[in-house]
This record gives structure tokens, sequence and C-alpha cells, in this order.
């Protein structure tokens, strides 16, 4: 015992223990934070397309738009197994996904590099803001299953190259193809990263410490192979229908133009370019100043960073995406531009034949799957390029490790490269968390949630005392006029409703949104659902999207959003409701919406 206590404790185990309590904090914080915010649209749509195929809908004849995003028969096999799960605890279980996944990504850049202490540091905002660093979502949907399923292949694929084992290197081979498989289950368009297992091969035929020979890009191929066949195999030519239905009625929507997808996003680029200019001046400053002057050298560059987020480049760029995700564009350009600096750097240096270290080569390695993800996703979701934070944890984590590595060597004192992490990284981790406390996606600003939710699918979530009585009131009208399996309409963008109300939806879309949607698909919609035997029981109208717009997140001022459309018949669906339906009450949202609850004629 004696002997254990003269031992001196190692630098990089208390420094490693500093981190680890930090990132416990920030997933603390980030566990806390669920609770706050309920959102009546997007979050509402992803529960509700999976909660219907739970509830009795059948993929291909009754929910025609996620037919090429099958995230929802993931979150539908959650609503058989827990059929009382709650929107917080579907919040939950991203959460604990997303820690697990940083937990084991980190262990195999641990079992690949064999430097430990920079990974919490490194990977600390992730345990905030969760697998959405954008900072829309806490829930699982296409926008975190793809980068749920990208970090758990790469962190596999690593252990696997790194086993001495060669039945837990095969198995470990085997998992990571199935994830990979899972990215393009959950959304048909991220099918590109089912090219980077080819890619990686290639690339690492010249490698010198870590290999992916052919019977490692056989073994990870079988998961997406099979998995695909299956699939196939049990619904067949339908389904492959109903993924050409999908895409077309995806194009038909209002205001969609294919040169769009192409067009260039100028304010993206501003930021690209700011941040062109401040990564190299602080990794080029850091490899040419003094030790003496570095430090106050980040400091000085660090606080300047701050201040170009907080004035948006003291006012000169316009803040991104209504200023809503501000500051995730500038993580974005951030990230961007350090990936693109370390991966330049290490391919000069295999391009001048010097041997590549283990972290190196994973980094280039993992660059590919991104890289794929990043193209196809960007392109085709109207995020445009904040989609790279959809696959930040791999990126983030390479391209910060092999920058430690590039600019300082074994001798450098630790505390120093410590130093160096927290300023280099702070600036961007600061401000991204700020704004997803403040953002909670269109219901009010944390500390003004007065009002708890205390029963139903939005038990235990902290709102605002209009949502909370909106809420109760949807749930006990759907009890007084209808029964369980009876369907309902709501519109205009009013998915939640579906779940509050525990009701499936008459529509086989139901994000209603006359703003996006034609008339003559609306009448097409009608007519699919009553040759279907659909017939509503209640409809619920809402004449503008229930939702508060967030005008500045500083000054936390927001307001109602604008009616949508006025509520004369003279639309398909609410000249259904006029002719088949009969008043059964109202509830008053805001001046420029009263919640109107329609009743069917049959029912007595």
């Amino acid at each position: 015992m004696t002997t254990l206590l003269r031992k001196p404790i190692d630098a990089r185990a208390l420094v490693f223990l500093a981190g680890l309590a930090l990132f416990a904090a920030m997933a603390a914080l980030g566990w806390w934070k669920l609770s706050y915010g309920f959102n009546f649209i997007d979050e509402g749509y992803h529960m509700t397309e999976s909660w219907r195929l739970a509830a009795g809908d059948r993929l291909i004849r009754d929910e025609l738009f996620r037919s090429n995003m099958l995230y929802t028969q993931i979150n539908r096999w959650v609503f058989e197994i827990f059929p009382d799960t709650t929107l917080l605890g579907f919040r939950r279980l991203q959460y604990g996904l997303a820690v697990s996944a940083l937990c084991l990504f980190g262990s195999a850049l641990f079992r690949i590099g064999g430097r430990y202490w920079p990974l919490p540091f490194i990977l600390c905002i992730f345990a905030f803001t969760g697998l959405d660093p954008v900072g829309m979502f806490s829930n699982l949907s296409y926008y975190t299953y793809p980068q749920l399923f990208l970090t758990l292949h790469l962190a596999l694929l690593f252990l696997a190259m790194t086993s001495a084992n060669r039945w837990s290197r095969r198995l470990l081979a085997l998992l990571a193809g199935v994830c990979l498989w899972a990215i393009s289950f959950a959304a048909l368009h991220f099918g590109t990263v089912l090219a980077s297992p080819f890619l990686m091969a290639i690339a690492a035929r010249r490698f010198q410490r870590l290999s992916f020979g052919p019977r490692d890009l056989l073994l990870v191929l079988i998961g997406p192979v099979c998995g695909w066949l299956l699939l196939l195999s049990f619904y067949r030519t339908p389904y492959l229908a109903s993924v050409i239905n999908a895409v077309r009625a995806q194009t038909q929507i209002a205001g969609y133009d294919p040169q769009k997808v192409f067009a260039v996003n100028w304010e993206a680029l501003k930021h690209i370019a700011v941040m062109a200019g401040f990564v190299p001046l602080f990794l080029y400053g850091t490899h040419k100043l003094r030790p003496a002057l570095q430090v106050p050298f980040w400091g000085a560059l660090a606080i300047l960073a701050l201040v170009v987020i907080e004035t948006s480049l003291f006012g000169t760029i316009r803040p991104y995406y209504q200023g809503w995700f501000s500051r995730p564009m500038w993580l974005t350009a951030f990230l961007m531009v350090t990936v693109a600096l370390a991966a330049a750097a290490v391919s000069i240096k295999r391009f001048r034949g010097r041997s590549c270290s283990a972290v190196e080569e994973a980094a280039l390695l993992a660059l590919v799957p991104c890289v794929l993800f990043f193209i196809s996703s960007c392109l085709l979701s109207g995020l445009g390029i904040l989609t790279l934070l959809h696959c930040a944890v791999p990126l983030t984590a390479c391209a910060c490790l092999v920058v430690l590595q590039h600019l300082f060597g074994g001798k450098t004192p630790l505390l120093f490269k410590l130093t160096f992490v927290i300023l280099f990284l702070a600036p961007f981790y600061y401000s991204v968390c700020w704004a997803d406390w403040k953002f909670t996606y269109f219901d009010v600003f944390p500390h003004q949630a007065e009002a708890t939710i205390e029963a139903g699918f939005g038990r235990g979530i902290k709102t605002n005392r209009i949502y909370r009585d909106l809420y109760h009131w949807v749930r006990q009208t759907a009890q007084a006029h209808c029964a369980e399996k009876d369907f309902i309409l709501s519109y205009v963008t009013s998915p939640m409703v579906h779940m509050i109300a525990r009701r499936r939806p008459a529509l086989e879309d139901s994000f209603v949104c006359f703003n996006t949607r034609s008339q003559a698909y609306y009448r097409s919609a009608v007519a699919k659902m009553q040759r279907l035997g659909r017939r509503p029981k209640l409809a619920f109208v809402f004449e503008a999207v229930p939702a508060f717009a967030p005008l500045s997140l500083k000054s936390q001022r927001f307001n109602w959003f604008a009616r949508q459309f006025v509520f004369d018949g003279s639309d398909p669906l609410s000249a259904y409701v006029l002719a088949h339906m009969r008043p059964a009450a109202e509830f008053y949202l805001h001046e420029g919406c009263t919640v109107r609850c329609f009743v069917d004629d049959a029912v007595e």
C-alpha cells in the first residue's frame, strides 16, 4: 500500500478524469434539457408516422411518404415493445444511444492511437446536444439515426481492425456492416454510404498499420446485402412502386426546383471563407510562434472567434437560416475547414512517402463514409450544408486527433496541449450549446416554460401554458367524441395532435400543409381516404401553424406564425369537413387562429 501511495499519478490520467467529469456534467445538462419544449410540427410528424404503423396502419398502403425513410419502422418497433412510451421517453432513448455511441467510438479511437486524455474534451459537446448538434430535434428520426449508425459503424470497424482474435474481428466486421446497412435503411438516399467499404479497401491497400482486406470487405458487405434482400423479399414489387410514388410526390411540392439542388449557398460560403482564414491562422501561428507566445495567441484568437460568432462578423454576414441556426453554421464551417486541413496534411504526408500513424489512417477511413453521407444529405435536405453536423462525431474526433499529432511532439507538456484543445474548440462548443439550450424549436424559451404536461404521450414535458391547455383540450375532446381505433384529421401542420389524441390519421400523410402541397394532391388524398374506408370521426382545424417563431434568441422574443389558410371550404379537406361533419368544440389559440373541432355527422 505504501508503495502504491508513493507511485506518482500519471498526469494523463488526471487530465482524463477531469475530461470525464466535464463529459458527465455536459451529459447531465443535456439530459435535463430533454424535458423542455413541446413541438406540434416536425417532431409530431416523426412520432406519428411511426406510431401509426404500430397502431395498425400498413407501410405500403396507408403510409406513402416514409417508404423511402424507413426509420419509421425502427421507431415502430419501439412503440410495439413499449406501447406506453412517451415523447420524453423517446428523447431519453435517443440520448442514451448517443452517449453509448460516444463511449464506444472513444474506446475504438483509444485502441487505435493509444491517446485517451483528449477524447472527453473533444466529444463533450455531443454529450449535451445528443445526435443532432443542429439543435432541431432531441428525438430519433432521419436526422439522428444516420449519425448514430455511422458512429457505431466506424467504432465497430476500428475495433475489428485492432482485434487480435480472429473470430472477434469477424464478428465486429459483421456488426459494422449491419450498422452500415441501417444508415441506408433509416433513409434510402443515404444509401450512398454503401459504396464506402469498396473505397476503404482501395485506400487501405497502402496502409501500414491498419488493414482492411478482401475478407474484411466481404464481411462488412454481408449486412447491407442481406438486409436489403430480406426487405425486398418481404415487400417485393409494391415497395419499389411505393418508393417511386414517394419520390414523385416529393418532387410535386410547391416551389420544388431540381436546379436548386445544385445552387450555390452564398451565405454558407461566407461563413466558410471566414473560417478558412481563422483555422489556418490558429494552426500556423501555433506552429511558428515560440511556446511562451502561443497561449496568449490562442486566447486572443478564441476571444475573436467568439465575438465573430456572436456578432455574425460584426453584422456583415446575415445570420444563417433566420438566425435560428447561426451558431451551428459557424461550427459547420469551422469543422469543414479543420477536416479539410487535417485530410490535406495526411495526404501530403503519404504523397511524400512518409509513414502515417494509425490515427491518421483511421481518419482517412472515417472520411470516406462521412463524405458520401454528407454529399447526399446536403443535396437532398432543406438544411443544406448544416447536415455536416449529422456526421460530426467521427469527423470532429478524428480531425482533432490528427491536428494534435501534427502540431505537438511527444515532449510537449500535457497541460500545454490541453490548453490548445480547450481554446481551439471552446468558442464553437460554447456558442452551439448556448443556442441548443435557447432554441426549443417553436416553443417558448426554457425559463418561460412554466407548465408541465401531466398525462398522455407528452407526460413530463415542460412547456408554456397555452400549449399545455391546448394539449389537454385535444386529448379530452378526442376521448369524448371517438373511440381509440377511429381515424381523425388534423390540419394545418399539426401532426402531433394524432399522438395527443392517440388516433390514427385518416390521410396517408399526417403533415398537412397547404403551402407545399397542391389542391389536386389533396383532392386525390381525400378520394383515397374515402376509398380505403378511413372516414374521420373528428377533425381538428388550425388555420395557422400552432408554433412560436423565435425572432431573436438573444432578446428572447417570439411571435405566432401567421394564418396559413382561411377555413371557408375552398380547399379539398375543408370542403370535406363542411360537407360531412358538424362543429363540436373550439379552442382560442391566438388572435390569428381559433382551433375548431368537428365531429362526423354519423356520430350521435
